[in-house]
């Protein structure tokens, strides 16, 4: 789930959509990463954090857009 967390978040620049999917599945990476069951803490949480920046970058980027 961290791998496909990271792997949504830089597409996420692209396509604004699938940065919610990193923000989920790195949430789900992490939740595992807690319970002992995955080992990879350090991407999971690097794709959560890059779909939340995604997001709020395209979210402003719609913001400028609309106000044109």
């Amino acid at each position: 789930m961290g791998v496909a967390a990271l792997v949504m978040g830089v597409i996420g620049f692209l396509i604004g959509p699938c940065s919610i999917l990193a923000i989920v599945f790195g949430r789900i990476g992490l939740n595992r990463v807690a319970r002992g069951e995955a080992t990879n803490r350090g991407v999971a949480q690097a794709g959560f954090v890059l779909g939340i920046v995604t997001l709020v970058l395209w979210i402003i980027g719609m913001i400028a857009l609309a106000s044109r």
